[in-house]
Parts: C-alpha cells; structure tokens; sequence
C-alpha cells in the first residue's frame, strides 16, 4: 500500500496532466461540431475495423466445426453410393434388404508419417466410434490406407504408401485382375502385379479395387496407368500406376465400416481351420 501512495505522490503531474487531456478532449468534442464529426467517424472506422477482426478469428474457428460437419455428410452420401452398387451388383439375386451394406465414418487426419519405409497416419476416430483394425480408409479421390491399430479415441492407419498394404485391383475397361502394392520411392507410384501379358493394357486405363475383400468396396478408384512393360521370360506385365490419392496432403478421410464383415471373416477363418 505504502508502495501504491508513494507511486502516485511521485508520477501525480503525469496523472494530472493525463486528466486534463481527456477533460480537454472531451469539451473540444462536445461543444466544436467539426470536431465531433471527425471523432465519430474515427471512432466508426476503428470499431469496425476491430469487429472485422473479432469476426474474422471467430469464423477462423468455426471452419475445422464446419468442415468436420460436411466430412460427416460426405460419408452418409458415400456409403449409400456404395451400398447402392452392392445392390445393383447382385440385382439378379432375390433377397430381403435390412439396411445399407456400407456405412462411412468421416475422421480428421492428425499426424502423416511420409519419407520412411512403412508409413502411417493418425486419425482423430477410434473403438468408441465403430473404427476396428483392417477396415479399409479412403478419400473423395481413392484409397489411403487400412486401419492397423486402434483406441477408443484414435486409430492408426497403414498408408497406402507403406509396402505392407496389397489392394486387390482389376482395370476398369477388361476383366482383369491383379495386386497393387507401393514399393518405396516416389510418392504418386505404385506397382501393379498379376495382369497377364495377353490383356490389352493402355497408358492412362484406370485401375480401381476389384471388390474381392471385406476391406474395399469394388471399383473406388485407385490410379491409372502411366508406364508398363513385360520382362523377358514372363508371362506377367510389369505396371506403373500413378495414385489418385496424394497422400502428403490428407486432412480427411472416410473409414469403411461393413455390415456383414465380422460374418464373412468368421466363416473364413472356419473353411480354413476345417482344411488343415
């Protein structure tokens, strides 16, 4: 307190001459009409310059709420998009439809391990949200990746770009099929293997998933060709495809979530128990 009376005994001219200022601005203002306009209109021009501002950092905020709401729409949209092929797929076969064969999970990308042998990212789902190790992850372009591990609040997810993902693929255009797998280097390449050297095979045909796993629905686009050759001596083509998905920039993606997988997986695991 002693401190606080010897600061103002000290600097009271200041304090003084400070109030007189502002009681002198003040009358200037209320009794000189130019004067007051010019104050008005300052104090308009600084407000809403400050408001501007103020709105500005708010919308800044909103948009990561904004666009995990539009993830969340994209996902409904697109797993309806592939339940319906599901179904035209096996239109010839009478059945009973309890509900859609797909559903998708919109997830936020929070870390992306590129540069290295086995790359991985982060995503911001996990248990609590449906999200199970081996479930396929894909974006509006293609495929990125599957599920490798998960919390019950995030997953790590296998990137495309990791060798240890192989994607049953066929070409788009002929009956074709085979396994892409990404073999190190660049970014945007992948190694297409199994097509055999009498199939009519193009520079730029795409190449989408053959639809032959629980992981990926058929035909979400992969890449297209951009090089291709047969070695001496084999009776296999060697392929170049270029990746649809661009990998280094995800922010999104979209977790397939299959409604009949846990069935189709058991079964599998007992036809392969009962043949050993």
């Amino acid at each position: 307190m002693n401190n606080l009376l010897y600061f103002i005994a000290r600097y009271h001219p200041v304090f003084v001459f400070l109030l007189l200022e502002v009681v002198s601005y003040n009358l200037i203002i209320r009794y000189n009409t130019p004067q007051q306009t010019i104050h008005n209109h300052s104090v308009e021009v600084w407000t809403s310059a400050v408001d501007n501002k103020v709105s500005t950092i708010k919308n800044y905020f909103k948009l990561q709420q904004i666009a995990d709401s539009l993830v969340q729409e994209n996902a409904k949209l697109a797993g309806a998009l592939f339940s319906i092929k599901e179904r035209l797929k096996d239109a010839s076969i009478p059945r009973i439809e309890d509900g859609p064969t797909y559903w998708l999970k919109g997830a936020r990308v929070l870390s992306n391990a590129l540069f290295e042998r086995h790359n991985t990212f982060t995503i911001n789902k996990g248990s609590d949200d449906g999200i199970l190790p081996g479930q396929g992850v894909v974006t509006l372009n293609g495929v990125a990746g599957i599920v490798k591990s998960v919390g019950a609040h995030y997953s790590v997810v296998l990137s495309l770009l990791n060798p240890l993902v192989r994607v049953s693929a066929k070409m788009k255009k002929a009956p074709f099929f085979g396994t892409l797998r990404w073999e190190g280097g660049d970014l945007q390449m992948a190694d297409l293997y199994d097509i055999p050297k009498y199939a009519e095979v193009h520079k730029g045909d795409s190449i989408v998933t053959s639809g032959f796993s629980t992981i990926f629905p058929p035909d979400i686009p992969l890449g297209m060709i951009d090089r291709f050759k047969i070695k001496r001596g084999s009776d296999v083509y060697s392929i170049k495809v270029r990746l649809f998905t661009e990998t280094p920039t995800l922010s999104y993606v979209y977790v397939i979530q299959r409604k009949d997988r846990e069935e189709i997986i058991g079964l599998q695991k007992e036809s392969q128990q009962s043949d050993r």
